[in-house]
């Protein structure tokens, strides 16, 4: 088994997206819905540093997020892709 990498220990220029990859490598746990809450944080704030992140960034993101529909896993399609609908 090969060494996985060192989470960086406040290093600014770390990206979002590059740390929660490093995250996820360390991650054992059996949170199936972990993944898809940090790639939807990943598409809202992947290229930005943790030092260029502030709480407007986050604001905003969180708008986005409180005017999508809520979603629900519904299965797998005839290809095994998971099949999300609408709640009413």
């Amino acid at each position: 088994m090969s060494e996985l990498p060192t989470l960086p220990m406040r290093d600014g220029t770390v990206t979002i997206a590059a740390l929660v990859d490093l995250y996820m490598a360390h991650y054992t746990g059996r949170d199936t819905t972990r993944v898809q809450r940090l790639a939807w944080w990943t598409a809202e704030l992947g290229p930005l540093t943790l030092a260029e992140v502030s709480d407007d960034h986050v604001h905003a993101a969180l708008e986005r997020l409180a005017t999508r529909q809520s979603r629900f896993f519904a299965g797998t399609d005839a290809d095994g892709r998971p099949i999300f609908k609408a709640r009413h």
